[in-house]
């Protein structure tokens, strides 16, 4: 990513100096180990050529992306964090690409942090929240492909959804109603992560399916998108439903 070249800058030095001398791995073993922090050394040469880097890696890291009126934290089945996510993705497709979508879905597992804070929202907030290389893929299911992610989704207690989307769910987890900003058509086209439509997170079903790629990581999109908002706005309406009905469909 070629804004954080820096970050990059640091990785390869570090790299360059780990091949001062050679080892050769014969063996994997799995078993939980301790380490003792006293029992590792620092490297003067490696500090010396990563420190002012760091100096500007850190310092961009700090740099203030918009501000954020209130804590928005993440819980199942719907979350504030969770809506904003996907409506950055969604806005990112439809906004700044110009392409056509229906609805994004975020896997939950994806949000590495609990909440973003209030007030300035950093670039190592949007970091800390999205640290994988992801990609947004566009991915083109018909109503009963649909269907069928949605169980998945239902089965894994719920992912954040794009604003739109409205999904009604029995307290045992069976789909009792869905639609797509109020309606269902015959075919829908699916924004997720890249990870997520090449069969992640169980969803080998969406492994075959027709795909658009479009090489933007979810994490610059969700940047751009706190830029363009200035003031974060993200709020739990009603996207996922949960009740104690017994009547799916």
């Amino acid at each position: 990513m070629k804004r954080y070249f820096w970050f990059y800058i640091i990785i390869s030095a570090s790299l360059a100096l780990s091949c001062k001398s050679s080892k050769r791995m014969v063996s994997i073993e799995n078993h939980s180990q301790k380490v003792d922090n006293t029992l590792i050394s620092r490297d003067a040469q490696l500090d010396s050529i990563i420190s002012p880097y760091k100096r500007i890696f850190d310092s961009k890291m700090n740099d203030t992306l918009a501000y954020s009126p209130k804590e928005i934290s993440k819980e199942r089945y719907e979350s504030e964090l969770g809506n904003w996510v996907a409506d950055g993705m969604k806005w990112y497709i439809d906004s700044v690409m110009k392409l056509k979508s229906d609805i994004a879905f975020c896997n939950y597992g994806g949000l590495r942090i609990k909440s973003l804070p209030k007030g300035a929202i950093q670039l190592k907030h949007i970091f800390e929240l999205m640290p994988f290389e992801n990609a947004l893929v566009v991915v083109e299911l018909d109503s009963n492909e649909l269907k069928r992610f949605l169980h998945n989704v239902i089965y894994k207690d719920g992912w954040p959804v794009s604003k739109g989307f409205y999904m009604h769910i029995s307290n045992e987890n069976k789909l009792i109603d869905w639609s797509v900003q109020k309606q269902r058509k015959n075919n829908y086209r699916v924004i997720l992560s890249d990870y997520v439509a090449n069969g992640g997170d169980n969803m080998d079903m969406l492994i075959s399916k027709k795909k658009e790629e479009t090489n933007v990581i979810i994490r610059d999109a969700l940047i751009s998108y706190a830029r363009h908002q200035k003031i974060l706005s993200a709020e739990k309406d009603n996207r996922t439903e949960k009740d104690k009905s017994s009547h799916g469909k």
